[in-house]
């Protein structure tokens, strides 16, 4: 997650930056879903089912050479 990208981050532990960060997602609703919007696509990106499948198939794919290799 990069801030202002997909959230706006804040330091663990950080009371007055959390409350600064949920007063802007509260008075800036245009932005803010904006933000979601972008977060949700970048998950489906790197989480998605399509991206699995594809990392098994390579991995299936190299496992297979390796077998074939003398």
């Amino acid at each position: 997650m990069q801030d202002e990208e997909h959230a706006l981050l804040f330091a663990r532990g950080d009371a007055a930056g959390a409350a600064t960060a949920l007063a802007r997602t509260l008075r800036e609703p245009e932005q803010t879903a904006a933000r979601v919007r972008r977060a949700f696509e970048r998950a489906q990106r790197m989480f998605g089912l399509g991206s699995y499948l594809d990392d098994q198939e390579r991995f299936v794919l190299d496992a297979l050479d390796a077998l074939r290799a003398p």
